[in-house]
């Protein structure tokens, strides 16, 4: 397909209320092409000896041009053409698009005053962005609803032919794009504009306007904090419904709920392959690995509706360690130990792995610190240091119930046991010394 573009040239004087009429010549092009109608060679010349800031601004206006123009295919070609051809119904339409609309009109408008206004002032290109910076809330919504769509167009191209078909028919129209490449671009187009102020701030650094810079560039950064934030509240919320109907599949819920408190004590949940080092498995079963405040839980994924809870361990009985990556291996493993239990957990990612780890770490500590939040916090750090450090799962296992049942039975009654603490916080740190040449053995077995 052949791009057309035609140059908006305003006249000398044009009034505010021209924004308006430049805007549906935009549109009325946009419809006839299929692309918006810039043309970024003609419309923002540089003069022979261009300065840096001119550069940057020349920079900031064409990428703006561009962006306008996917976010119109995008609303054209995509969402326009599912919405005609009724592929998706309108709900799961907006669980893939979102309010790309509000987008759309904001940074359309935008780029028609900057038509108008035809300079590359960097007052007059402040003045225009500053003017819809107020309208930007509208990219909370839409870039907090990134993963649902990645998520959602993946479902959809394999629950309805039709649309997968559309896919990847538009795939090979657009240069080998998919919809999910344009979909992520306002994502992508929000963070670059702190970047491109940062470089018109360098490239002149006794302009003027250095102050309102600054403000326009706090501004977006605490909008892009907000997004962040709904995007965490978002997958948290999802993580909560997705194990919700995992363990009403397992039959499990309504007790898990009464007994223990589930629904208000889950915290993380993830989608694992594991190995049971005690049985002879021998290919990774599917299944989820929830963490709730007080437990963890491993629940076995079946091929059919036969799922159970493979098995439910105490949060201060359990113990989730790293396995470092083998040579040339890109798969990310934990183990999870506890009493006859030897528990092999291969993780999607690197990111979900520290997740893992650093949830149930934190957990247990504050486990230990309620439990015990009457003795001495120098002890109480140094055995969570050791309990935390040490690799040696019978050893370990083995202290670490002596100690707790030490320290409770000094606390019902009342005796000063402070020096014993220490002691027993240097005796797992003697351990921990004692096994470190065979950790350093079985590190280097493992290369």
């Amino acid at each position: 397909m052949t791009e057309k573009y035609f140059t908006l040239v305003p006249k000398p004087g044009a009034a505010i209320e021209d924004v308006g009429k430049i805007r549906l010549q935009i549109l009325f092009q946009s419809a006839l092409t299929g692309f918006t109608p810039v043309s970024p060679s003609s419309k923002w010349k540089l003069p022979a000896e261009p300065t840096r800031l001119q550069q940057v601004i020349q920079e900031w206006l064409q990428t703006e041009e561009n962006y306008v123009s996917d976010l119109r295919i995008l609303a054209d070609r995509f969402m326009g053409e599912i919405k005609k051809k009724q592929l998706l119904a309108p709900h799961e339409i907006k669980e893939i698009f979102a309010n790309l609309d509000e987008i759309l009109d904001v940074n359309e408008t935008m780029m028609a005053e900057l038509y108008m206004k035809g300079s590359m002032e960097l007052p007059d290109v402040l003045d225009v962005f500053e003017t819809h910076l107020q309208n930007m809330d509208c990219y909370i919504e839409y870039c907090s609803n990134q993963s649902n769509a990645s998520i959602k167009m993946e479902e959809y191209s394999k629950t309805y032919p039709s649309f997968g078909d559309f896919m990847q028919m538009t795939r090979m129209e657009y240069r080998g794009l998919n919809a999910e490449a344009f979909v992520v671009k306002p994502l992508q187009r929000l963070v670059k504009y702190p970047l491109l102020l940062r470089e018109v701030k360098s490239a002149d650094k006794t302009n003027p306007e250095t102050p309102r810079i600054d403000h326009i560039t706090e501004t977006l950064n605490s909008i892009i904090s907000r997004a962040n934030e709904e995007t965490n509240r978002k997958e948290q919320l999802r993580r909560i419904s997705t194990t919700h109907k995992m363990l009403e599949k397992l039959g499990v819920y309504q007790k898990l709920v009464k007994q223990h408190g589930a629904y208000h004590s889950f915290v993380y949940s993830s989608k694992v392959l594991f190995v049971d080092m005690n049985e002879k498995q021998e290919e990774p079963h599917p299944a989820f690995f929830v963490i709730f405040e007080d437990f963890l839980l491993l629940a076995c994924l079946g091929e059919d509706t036969a799922a159970r809870i493979y098995c439910h361990i105490p949060l201060l009985n359990a113990r989730l360690l790293s396995i470092p990556s083998s040579s040339g291996s890109i798969k990310h493993k934990l183990s999870l130990l506890a009493v006859e239990k030897n528990i092999e957990l291969e993780i999607q990612s690197v990111e979900e792995k520290s997740a893992l780890i650093n949830t149930v770490h934190s957990l247990q500590k504050d486990a230990l610190l309620s439990k015990l939040g009457s003795i001495s916090p120098i002890a109480l750090q140094n055995a969570q240091k050791a309990i935390e450090t040490s690799t040696h799962k019978d050893a370990l296992a083995e202290k670490k119930t002596e100690f707790l049942t030490f320290v409770q039975q000094q606390k019902e009654e009342r005796k000063d046991v402070y020096q014993d603490i220490a002691k027993c916080s240097a005796d797992l740190q003697e351990i921990h010394r004692q096994i470190e040449p065979l950790n350093r053995q079985v590190a280097k077995l493992s290369k």
